[in-house]
This record gives C-alpha cells, sequence and structure tokens, in this order.
C-alpha cells in the first residue's frame, strides 16, 4: 500500500496491516508456515520525516527441533520505523554516521510516498524463533532408537537411553570420516 505524503499532512494515518500467507512467505527458507500477518501502525508525518508506529502479529508452523512433531509459536513485533526524504546529495557514509544500532529501523523514500509493506513484512519476520520447539521442556529423540522422550521411555537398554548426545557412541562420527564428498565445481 502506498502512504501519500499528502495525506499524512492531514493528520495521523492508520494502516490495517493484512498480509496473506504467501506473502510472508516469500524469500524464506526451510519448512516454515507462516498465517496471516495483521496488525494496525500509525504513521505520523514530523517535519519531512515519517514515523511509523504499532504492532503485527502472525503464527508461524513448523517440525520441533528437537522431536520432530508439529509445533507452532505466535508471533507479534511491535514496530517502530524512521523513514526520510531520499537525498541525492546526502552519501551512504553519512547516513551511516547518524544511525544510532539502538534507535529504531529507518527507510528512505522518493516523491510524495512511501511503500512500507516490505519494512514491515521484514519486521514481523525477524520475529521467527531461530529453533522451534513443540514445547519448552520437549525431550527430543532417544539418539539410539529415535523413539520420541516425550511419549515415555524408549525401548532401549538403560545404559544405553541414559547415554547422551555427547556420551553416545562416536559411531556416527566414524560414517563422517569416511564420507566422500562431490568435487567441487
Amino acid at each position: 500500500m502506498r502512504i501519500h505524503l499528502a495525506r499524512l499532512q492531514e493528520g495521523p494515518f492508520e494502516y490495517d496491516v493484512n498480509f496473506s500467507p504467501a506473502y510472508l512467505m516469500e524469500g524464506v527458507e526451510g519448512d516454515l508456515r507462516f498465517e496471516a500477518g495483521a496488525g494496525t501502525v500509525t504513521f505520523r508525518l514530523i517535519g519531512q520525516e515519517v514515523v511509523a508506529t504499532g504492532e503485527l502479529r502472525t503464527a508461524v508452523h513448523g517440525a520441533c527441533a528437537r522431536c520432530l512433531t508439529p509445533a507452532s509459536a505466535p508471533l507479534a513485533a511491535r514496530v517502530h520505523l524512521f523513514y526520510w526524504p531520499r537525498d541525492p546529495e546526502r552519501e551512504a557514509s553519512k547516513i551511516a554516521d547518524i544511525i544510532d544500532p539502538a534507535e529504531p529501523d529507518f527507510g528512505l523514500y522518493d516523491g510524495a510516498s512511501l511503500d512500507p509493506d516490505e519494512d514491515l513484512r521484514e519486521v514481523l519476520l525477524v520475529e521467527t524463533p531461530d529453533v522451534l520447539l513443540c514445547r519448552e521442556d520437549c525431550h527430543g529423540l532417544c539418539p539410539h532408537c529415535g523413539a520420541n522422550l516425550n511419549e515415555g521411555p524408549c525401548s532401549c537398554p538403560a545404559e544405553e537411553s541414559a547415554d547422551t548426545p555427547e556420551t553416545a557412541p562416536p559411531d556416527w562420527k566414524k560414517q563422517l570420516r569416511n564420507l566422500k564428498l562431490p568435487p567441487k565445481a
């Protein structure tokens, strides 16, 4: 959606954000799936600077990193963005000098309008957890038989099931050493 600065001169503008799951998935690698994203972001014009504040929400679904069962997590992101008019005389290094990493994100706009959708999408996606878990205390899979330990103890002998990945037999290390890599192109 394009936000016109002429509209912002009349006062704040509330943008009801609705992102489709397909739009949120663009460029995302892995087996994650997103629900539709939604929220409200208010745009204000302060001098020549546009300030955007609000909140966005969605949920992410995928496989648990420990036990591979379905897992979901809600995502909520606070929006605090600045947009400055693009100044051809301002060098990139000068912009870098005034950017504070502790401050909100910023963008540049040309002309009489700006399109914040990609910036808002990124604000929401950055909240995606690095590791998706079905629950915080997930016990994962048995390193020997692969049984889901959340469903109870596995059928491995007690001494094997007590092994942790650090103390498990190093057979996998031998297999890795013997692995033949394809020739570099």
